[in-house]
């Protein structure tokens, strides 16, 4: 990404005191080859726009802007060339940024001002050259659907560190670095502390390194773009075995468990999405899951018949040490915890921990069919680089967390949002034997 470069001031309304920030920035062409896929679904099934143009724009980082949740999907109030505010949702998924003028596929340019959610007349960032394309949008979430009129996508939001925050009404805060290193992140919390009792638990970040992946050609509008790498991927393991470190019960090494999935991170879904085959696969470990439905999914394209489904534990992990899957990386990870009373950790292959945020408790999920082109798209996408897709993760799964989606680190970082229930959720940082921060010191006291 080339080095910000000034630009003249542009006027812009924003309570209190505090830097005013105008940068201009240009992405990078991904090198990717044209793939097959239904062209048609530009919003969910398309990646980044790959062409380079100069993004403008000025606000306030580093400051919470309130944003509206609904159903755990975030939506922002959005001004286009001075027209009636419109309702978007704030998409990592979605990889072109939208306004609904009609649908005609055509690309739009305009200045674009993003509102305070709690106070409407207030502008807290202005973007201008940023590409647009007006396509439906109009109903996002389960039956009836969330009305809206735009996608604010991930053009957009990969020049910047985008927090979200669900807490309360919900925030997003636009910052242009996240500086620390992952040593640097896990090195606020003691991983001794991890061994006590649920409720007296250390907040922890969790990261994942989680370079956009993706691209290809995409027609819109008759005319064919290459598009850029925007999916954010994360490897889940789901219905692992219930785990306490507590010293008084341990009983041994801990076994992996779980069945391990592939997830693209989808902040605009309110409900998370899973594949049928990744339903059958968790059926056939010997868990007896109910669905309900049939229930309508509406997305930006259109709209998907899905059934519910509830998962009660659930952990995204990261890949940490020699490419064991997200559930063998969970099971080694408790063993590292346990290792300086059990003995076990030295019968492991590494003495280095992955980041781990667990979910215990209910996960909605909407299940839909394997053909289907939310599921389909996102496969032809990322294949060869990314094995099968089978879940979109959305906010029933985010919004548990404050979430950072540090586009500029090609990383996303996760901690445990206040207020969750003890042992609800946990965040247990990346750690290392001999380095800061060091795992549980596997020869004990």
């Amino acid at each position: 990404m080339r080095p910000p470069r000034s630009l003249p001031a542009i006027p812009i309304a924003s309570p209190g005191s505090g830097r005013q920030t105008v940068r201009r920035s240009c992405g990078l062409r991904a090198l990717v080859r044209p793939r097959r896929g239904d062209a048609r679904l530009a919003l969910l099934l398309v990646p980044l726009l790959g062409a380079c143009t100069d993004l403008e724009y000025q606000g306030f980082l580093d400051r919470p802007i309130p944003i509206t949740l609904q159903a755990d999907v975030p939506l922002v109030q959005l001004l286009l060339d001075g027209g009636s505010a419109f309702t978007a949702t704030l998409d990592s998924s979605t990889p072109l940024s939208v306004v609904d003028q009609g649908g005609s596929a055509r690309r739009v340019q305009g200045e674009l001002r993003l509102q305070d959610a709690r106070a409407p007349e207030v502008t807290r960032f202005i973007f201008r050259n940023l590409d647009l394309f007006d396509l439906p949008a109009r109903l996002v979430g389960l039956d009836p659907g969330i009305a809206i009129r735009g996608v604010l996508g991930a053009n957009l939001l990969r020049h910047f560190v985008v927090r979200l925050s669900y807490a309360d009404e919900g925030t997003v805060t636009l910052k242009d670095q996240i500086a620390d290193t992952k040593e640097n992140l896990a090195s606020d919390c003691d991983p001794a502390l991890l061994l006590g009792a649920l409720g007296a638990r250390p907040s922890c970040l969790g990261v994942w390194s989680t370079p956009p992946v993706g691209g290809g050609l995409v027609e819109i509008g008759g005319d064919s773009l290459e598009l850029e790498g925007s999916r954010l991927v994360m490897p889940l393991c789901l219905l692992p075995d219930l785990f306490d470190p507590s010293p008084a019960d341990e009983t041994g090494p801990q076994r992996t468990s779980g069945v391990p999935a592939t997830a693209v991170l989808a902040t605009g879904q309110g409900v998370s999405v899973m594949s049928r085959s990744l339903l059958e696969r968790l059926r056939a470990s010997g868990v007896d899951i109910a669905e309900q439905g049939p229930v309508t999914l509406h997305v930006p394209y259109g709209s998907e018949t899905a059934t519910l489904v509830t998962i009660t534990r659930m952990a995204a992990v990261s890949d940490e040490t020699i490419d064991l899957g997200p559930c063998a990386e969970l099971a080694h990870r408790r063993r590292l915890l346990v290792g300086s009373r059990t003995g076990v950790v030295g019968t492991d292959r590494d003495y280095q921990g992955a980041s781990v945020a667990l979910i215990q408790r209910s996960v909605v999920f909407a299940v839909v069919d394997d053909p289907r082109p939310l599921i389909q798209g996102l496969r032809q996408e990322l294949a060869p680089f990314v094995g099968d897709v089978d879940v979109l993760l959305g906010g029933s799964f985010l919004s548990h967390f404050d979430v950072d989606l540090d586009y500029p680190g090609k990383r996303v970082i996760l901690r445990c949002a206040e207020g969750q229930t003890p042992g609800a959720c946990e965040v247990l940082p990346f750690c290392s034997f001999d380095e800061t921060p060091r795992c549980p010191d596997r020869t004990g006291p």
